[in-house]
């Protein structure tokens, strides 16, 4: 989904290369590929972009935010690009997220990830970001304020997603 929406959204912003580490961006995290396997498949450079992908580092797991302010600091704008593509596709998804966890991501967000869309300018990036935190602060906001008014638990349709 990542590269599917970076190629769509932004195609004159990236390589072939940054395209194959879009479509490996989490499989450091999320399963045996190492860098070391990555770079043998791939090359080098695919390797480095998915290892500046994952949060999971020498001295430990460090927050998204921290993940793209390393990025930065170390002038890997491109990596840091497939990065915020990445937080968009969280966004769109947070619906499996709890609400404590959905309000840290959008705050995380609007602190770190537009910030980074309105430095490299890229302003249909950041309409989208802002939409997306707006959308889902607002429904995780309503759905909150209705489950304190009534409990859906109680009633049998309470297992349809479709409703609040």
């Amino acid at each position: 989904m990542v590269a599917e929406f970076v190629a769509k959204e932004a195609p004159k912003l990236f390589t072939f290369r940054m395209l194959q580490a879009a479509l490996l961006h989490d499989t450091i995290e999320d399963t045996e590929l190492t860098e070391e396997m990555i770079s043998n498949i791939f090359d080098e450079e695919v390797a480095m972009h998915v290892e500046g992908l994952t949060r999971i580092k020498a001295c430990g797991k460090i927050s998204s935010a921290k993940s793209l302010i390393l990025l930065i600091k170390q002038k890997r704008y491109d990596t840091a690009l497939i990065k915020l593509f990445d937080r968009i596709h969280n966004l769109q998804t947070l619906e499996a997220k709890s609400p404590e966890k959905a309000h840290k991501i959008i705050k995380e967000t609007l602190k770190s990830f537009l910030v980074l869309s309105e430095i490299l300018e890229i302003p249909s990036v950041s309409e989208l970001i802002y939409t997306e935190c707006y959308k889902n602060n607002l429904k995780f906001n309503i759905n909150s304020t209705l489950n304190k008014i009534i409990n859906f638990d109680s009633f049998p349709f309470s297992q349809n997603k479709l409703l609040p």
